[in-house]
């Protein structure tokens, strides 16, 4: 799947922000599923879209993430203490 071309100067960027009132306020209580390989999904979706940007990642990138990485993910983006 080709990444569109309106995301491609975004593939290995981090987005960063400066203006701490953009984070959510509310606390995380759901996890987040994974998506079986076997799920299509309608081309041009967002969720399409999302899933070739994953897929431009080489699997050797996804490796050195670390694992609790989507858990705390704003400990590693903006430096806020570690969810347990």
């Amino acid at each position: 799947m080709q990444v569109s071309p309106r995301y491609t100067g975004l593939v290995g960027r981090t987005p960063t922000f400066g203006d701490e009132s953009l984070r959510a306020k509310t606390p995380r209580t759901r996890k987040a599923k994974a998506v079986p390989e076997s799920t299509t999904f309608p081309p041009g979706s967002h969720a399409a879209e999302l899933l070739a940007l994953g897929e431009a990642v080489p699997t050797r990138a996804w490796a050195k993430l670390p694992p609790d990485y989507f858990g705390n993910i704003d400990h590693y983006l903006r430096g806020a203490p570690k969810n347990k």
